[in-house]
């Protein structure tokens, strides 16, 4: 049995939308995260083990938000991959009109 790959544009498309909002949406949720952690060190009433590990946690900050941008380009290169799978198969197409007349 051969392996097929099979390429659906309409699917590269939707699905590296889906990935595009999933993105998003990971950085809102991680800005109220941090939004949440500045306020409570603003504040006194935690305590100092308290400040450490949130301490900690901002320092994946920067980590969280490459994470955000690989899935973001992933789904970029999802939605472009089918505008190119598409353009490939309008081009095939194209080519055998032009050889059958």
């Amino acid at each position: 049995m051969s392996n097929v790959f099979l390429a659906d544009p309409a699917i590269l498309r939707a699905e590296g939308g889906k990935m595009i909002e999933s993105a998003g949406n990971f950085r809102v949720n991680t800005a109220k995260i941090y939004s949440n952690i500045a306020e409570m060190v603003e504040r006194s009433y935690i305590s100092d083990g308290a400040r450490a590990i949130a301490a900690d946690i901002l320092t994946y900050k920067d980590e969280l938000e490459n994470m955000a941008k690989v899935i973001e380009d992933y789904g970029n290169y999802c939605t472009s991959s089918g505008a190119t799978v598409e353009r490939n198969e309008q081009n095939i197409a194209d080519t055998f009109k032009v050889n059958a007349n």
